[in-house]
């Protein structure tokens, strides 16, 4: 039990996830209590890689065809072809302009929000402090590797 009368969560092997001392971790980690040196981070960087989740583009054109498909436009698409087949043209007309202005309500909904995304990432402060070479030094986040103190 913990402090606030929670239940610990459990490991595998039965230790609980506080239970870990200082050593066991940095042990885990290949790691010291000075840090790693930098030639040490350099070869963790190139092995796994920067510090970063992968962002996919999607391209503006499939966002907005994304919002054509779907079980609601699907049915709302087939009521515009219904429409065409018994020639009820204006109804067509609605139904396809409704189709369309959600759509594109959709997209531009979806733009500024993106926009908002990016804009707060650039605002974001991303470095971290790492103990190298037993310095604490201040590095962009994305160049910490596991291991970083």
């Amino acid at each position: 039990m913990t402090e606030h009368g929670q239940r610990q969560k459990t490991e595998p092997g039965g230790r609980g996830r506080g239970d870990a001392g200082g050593a066991d971790i940095l042990a885990e980690l290949q790691a010291s209590p000075g840090g790693l040196s930098e030639a040490e981070a350099v070869s963790r960087l190139q092995r796994y890689g920067y510090n970063e989740l992968p962002e996919k583009h999607v391209p503006a054109w499939r966002k907005l065809l994304g919002y054509l498909w779907g079980p609601i436009p699907w049915m709302i698409e087939a009521a515009a072809v219904m429409s065409a087949l018994v020639r009820h043209w204006e109804d067509f007309g609605i139904i396809t302009a409704l189709l369309a202005l959600n759509a594109v309500v959709g997209f531009w909904e979806e733009y500024h929000a993106d926009t908002a995304i990016e804009a707060l990432k650039k605002k974001l402060a991303l470095h971290g402090r790492v103990k190298r070479d037993a310095m604490w030094r201040s590095i962009p986040a994305r160049g910490i590797v596991p291991g970083d103190g």
